[in-house]
């Protein structure tokens, strides 16, 4: 009965934590906070240079926690210099970036004042072929003080809720 419980208090304190993802739509804006993950994928089209931006903004400031771009899979071989950006909202100042090796990259952003508004760009050069794709994702690694302090007052209560039990 107990380890039931015990189950059952963890899953409830666990469940916002496994809401579904959001899609990445190219040239559109996100609210970083309304989902922990967003998934996007980049197309090159005809092949050749080219990008995929999208904007993320944050109505929080500041924002807690680091939000990570990362390339999860696809044919990143097929792309020439596949560059990972985060600009900031003037849409020309570099915050951050990297250019995409073998394995997978990831490239943190915080959402702080002036820069509220940032944008995800991924870039590509001339070498790049047709139809070449790339899967990414945005993550946000939020630290969750409420669902801690839930978690060790529903463990709290079963301890009590024992403690009774045993005391009848």
């Amino acid at each position: 009965m107990y380890l039931k419980s015990l189950i059952c208090a963890i899953a409830f304190v666990l469940a916002p934590l496994s809401a579904n993802a959001a899609t990445i739509t190219e040239g559109a804006s996100h609210d970083i906070l309304s989902a922990p993950v967003f998934l996007g994928n980049a197309d090159s089209g005809v092949g050749g240079v080219g990008s995929f931006i999208a904007g993320f903004y944050s109505s929080v400031d500041p924002t807690v926690g680091d939000f990570t771009a990362a390339v999860t899979g696809g044919h990143v071989s097929a792309f020439d210099t596949l560059t990972i950006s985060w600009l900031a909202s003037d849409m020309s100042t570099v915050l951050n970036s990297v250019i995409v090796t073998a394995g997978l990259n990831g490239l943190a952003t915080t959402f702080t004042a002036p820069n509220l508004t940032q944008y995800l760009q991924l870039s590509w050069g001339a070498g790049t072929i047709s139809d070449a794709n790339v899967n990414f994702d945005v993550v946000g690694t939020i630290p969750l003080p409420a669902g801690g302090l839930l978690l060790l007052t529903a463990l709290g209560g079963l301890g009590f809720a024992r403690r009774r039990k045993q005391a009848a």
